[in-house]
């Protein structure tokens, strides 16, 4: 690995005519993962639910062939935006808890409430995220819970490199929708991140073309990876895709 795919980013312009020329996909098992190498997957692209790490340079959404967009911000240079700030003050009546991650039946109640949300790609179980022990497998995975007046409002999932860490999945009560709550969790990851002393904060995918992951764009500072070797920044409106009709 080198230091310009570990920590550098590429300054050449990212065109998405030729980064997405050559399609990437790539499925990977992986039980158990040294922090170090959770890093390198991470700063290559690949994404993981459990002990399935997978990456992916192509999807198709609502009929077209689109690009994907591997996406991480410097956790240590995060500045928030206005519309943020307001989310933290919002919540600032939350009490946060950062724990080792694992199964319960608080965790299984919210989600089947929060995945209603959903009309496409409905995920069945937290199982589809996660492994059966998340805290040690495939790598050390912390849970962000938010509760008001010691009610669960919300939880996201957080997997921890050396130097890097990665979104998994967040979910909230619905109850509490206008709090804005999805934010809120990855701004306490991206704030854990930084004062952990670990460097870059992994957003996971989103798509070349509007998409239910479009919320992930909102957040300032993102790279975007080449599936090549570099990091990029995010070009303003990057819009990329085809018809499908396959």
């Amino acid at each position: 690995m080198t230091r310009n795919l570990a920590e550098g980013m590429n300054q050449r312009q990212f065109d998405p005519d030729a980064v997405y020329s050559r399609p990437v996909f790539e499925n990977r098992n992986l039980q158990q993962v040294a922090p170090e190498e959770v890093d390198q997957l991470l700063s290559s692209g690949w994404r993981y639910f459990g002990s399935k790490f997978f990456r992916m340079s192509h999807a198709i959404h609502a009929g077209m062939l689109c690009g994907v967009m591997a996406l991480r911000l410097d956790a240590r240079r995060f500045c928030a935006t206005s519309g943020m700030r307001r989310v933290m003050r919002k919540n600032v009546d939350a009490s946060t808890s950062i724990v080792a991650a694992e199964h319960g039946t608080a965790y299984d109640a919210m989600f089947l409430n929060h995945r209603q949300r959903f009309r496409d790609c409905v995920p069945e179980s937290l199982h589809d995220f996660l492994a059966e022990t998340p805290a040690t497998v495939p790598c050390p995975t912390l849970a962000v819970e938010v509760r008001f007046d010691d009610t669960l409002a919300a939880v996201s999932f957080l997997g921890v490199g050396a130097n890097a860490t990665s979104a998994i999945y967040g979910m909230f009560d619905p109850a509490f929708r206008s709090r804005g709550l999805g934010t809120f969790t990855m701004l306490q990851e991206i704030l854990w991140t930084a004062t952990s002393g670990r460097q870059w904060y992994y957003l996971g995918y989103a798509y070349t073309v509007s998409s239910p992951y479009d919320y992930k764009l909102r957040f300032p500072g993102l790279e975007v990876f080449d599936w090549s070797a570099s990091w990029h920044p995010l070009p303003p409106g990057l819009q990329w895709g085809v018809p499908w009709t396959g």
